[in-house]
């Protein structure tokens, strides 16, 4: 498959679908007139996960509500549902803030609830509802979605200095792990 870059001069997403004896399946595309940037993927049995930032409105692949539109500047994080088999979205949550948005990585929980962890800089709003706020420069934050994509909880963690989740994990006993870096003190907790 082929996927084509509407905006030569910027990064756009792909997906990449291949079987578990190793042929090729499928690969499509995320692309806007911006940058586009694919951090994390999972999978479960509802479908594949993906996680990154968007910069303008996006289209995802065979996406009835397309574009995905974004906030007033920066990047605004995304999570989305494909479909396993054709790749085409079932779903897009795309958040906008303030400034600067990235999230970096994607788990499914023992919930089914798909977990999202990154930075964030200054504020912002997830689904309408819970808003978070910056301490200072970068700080990470962890989203957390139902199957159907409506937000169930948010939390923070982080200080003056530049503070990111790189990495989320689930254990069966259903805790949630990230981990990152921090710059001069963070706060947690």
């Amino acid at each position: 498959g082929t996927v084509t870059n509407t905006a030569a001069a910027s990064e756009d997403i792909f997906i990449m679908s291949v079987a578990v004896t190793g042929p090729y399946n499928w690969t499509r595309g995320v692309h806007s007139n911006g940058q586009d940037l694919g951090k994390g993927i999972t999978q479960n049995t509802s479908g594949v996960f993906i996680t990154g930032a968007i910069s303008s409105s996006a289209n995802f692949p065979s996406y009835a509500s397309n574009p995905v539109a974004v906030g007033a500047s920066g990047l605004d994080i995304f999570v989305a549902q494909l479909s396993k088999f054709t790749g085409n979205t079932n779903w897009v949550k795309s958040e906008p803030g303030n400034n600067d948005q990235i999230a970096f990585s994607v788990c499914v929980d023992t919930s089914n609830l798909i977990c999202i962890s990154g930075a964030f800089d200054s504020g912002i709003n997830f689904g309408g509802g819970p808003s978070i706020t910056s301490s200072g420069n970068e700080d990470v934050f962890v989203a957390a979605y139902s199957q159907l994509g409506t937000i169930q909880w948010v939390t923070q963690a982080g200080d003056n200095g530049t503070d990111v989740s790189y990495a989320i994990a689930s254990h069966n006993n259903g805790e949630i792990y990230i981990a990152g870096s921090y710059e001069n003190n963070a706060a947690f907790g």
